[in-house]
């Protein structure tokens, strides 16, 4: 009995000794020094800032980032009426001025969506203006050359106010869309097509569970997002889905529903992809409630937690506007509507993103992919 005390007691010495010489071990250690996360402390964190108005203060234009050397370019392209629906504006990171009437599009554009491929010279435009004959316009942008490449238009289902999206260097995605009109007769699609940038072709992949069109979303990896929206018979519905692509057929999406958009069913809303190291996710602002009611609101889907988390909101509650970025820590979004036309630019950028799931960032400013078989 005696050994076993006395091993007892040695053993707890022993211990005593170990922990009091770890290198991590203080007496003066202060544990507030150390961010945990609480609900009042989220891991999700960025700020907003005030850009200079552009000056295409329109409802419906749609905008790309692009950077070239160490300057970001937003264009900001169409919407409005008239001749404003051709105009392109042009921010400058570097001088932090916007400057207006910087081209001029071939097609008329309203609500449609603008997307930059890898690189630091070419936007795609994509969309239609509100005419029958005037859906599923592309265009091709060269920023350096400022000149302007008309494409083959959208098959299946042309369109404006689809959601379009990069994937890999050379497909976009254009999912669901409509008329650009609001009302019980209006039209929305369910239609899910891939434009091939290097064939200059177009083909259909897996259709959405359900029309929507107005939504905001984008893509990470070889995920596609699409956020509530209008839907059949002039409804609106604040459904969520998430598609998993199949990179060996991209044709091939399985779509699944996430949780239902915290703000609401929202129209028009500004969104895009954002990242930080492993951790990332969709970026949403702004947009209409049912059409109607304008929101500030913001708020990030995290794949990594498979939530939204909630962000501050923007400093003006409008609607009919896009977002735009460099798929880094930052989102720009400009212009849109309140009771008439905006310039409001604003750039959120994020601090922290909670989780770590994304797998490590590929240089550049999309994955290195250089062909696919779509539609085969």
């Amino acid at each position: 009995m005696k050994k076993i005390s006395f091993l007892i007691v040695m053993l707890i010495f022993t211990a005593y000794l170990c922990y009091s010489q770890n290198a991590d071990f203080n007496n003066s250690f202060v544990k507030s020094v150390i961010p945990e996360y609480t609900f009042d402390n989220p891991l999700t964190t960025g700020t907003w800032s005030t850009l200079p108005l552009s000056p295409h203060a329109v409802s419906r234009s749609c905008c790309a980032a692009i950077k070239r050397g160490d300057t970001v370019l937003i264009y900001q392209f169409g919407g409005g009426a008239t001749t404003q629906l051709t105009n392109v504006a042009k921010y400058n990171s570097k001088t932090n001025a916007w400057t207006n009437n910087v081209s001029v599009m071939p097609n008329p554009i309203s609500a449609g969506w603008a997307v930059a491929m890898k690189g630091d010279s070419l936007i795609y435009v994509i969309g239609g203006n509100n005419a029958t004959s005037a859906y599923g316009i592309c265009m091709k942008y060269n920023i350096i050359t400022n000149t302007w490449t008309t494409m083959a238009p959208m098959t299946a289902s042309p369109c404006t106010d689809q959601l379009t999206a990069v994937y890999h260097d050379s497909l976009i995605f254009c999912i669901g869309g409509g008329d650009g009109l609001f009302g019980t007769t209006t039209i929305q699609y369910n239609a899910a097509r891939i434009y091939n940038t290097k064939t200059n072709t177009w083909s259909t992949a897996t259709n959405l569970p359900i029309p929507m069109s107005m939504s905001g979303g984008g893509i990470i990896g070889d995920t596609i997002y699409v956020f509530c929206g209008a839907s059949t018979g002039g409804t609106y519905v604040p459904n969520c889905y998430k598609g998993a692509i199949n990179p060996a057929n991209p044709s091939t999406i399985t779509w699944t529903a996430i949780a239902p958009y915290p703000g609401g069913a929202i129209t028009r809303m500004a969104s895009f992809p954002v990242r930080i190291g492993n951790a990332g996710g969709i970026f949403c602002s702004g947009g209409a409630i049912s059409g109607g009611t304008l929101t500030a609101a913001t708020y990030l889907y995290n794949p990594c937690t498979g939530s939204f988390q909630t962000l501050p909101n923007n400093s003006q509650a409008r609607s009919n506007f896009k977002g735009t970025g460099l798929n880094d820590s930052s989102a720009y979004i400009v212009a849109g509507y309140t009771t008439t036309g905006v310039g409001t630019t604003e750039k959120f950028k994020f601090t922290q993103i909670d989780g770590s799931c994304l797998g490590s960032p590929v240089q550049g400013y999309f994955n290195d992919f250089e062909s696919y078989t779509v539609g085969q």
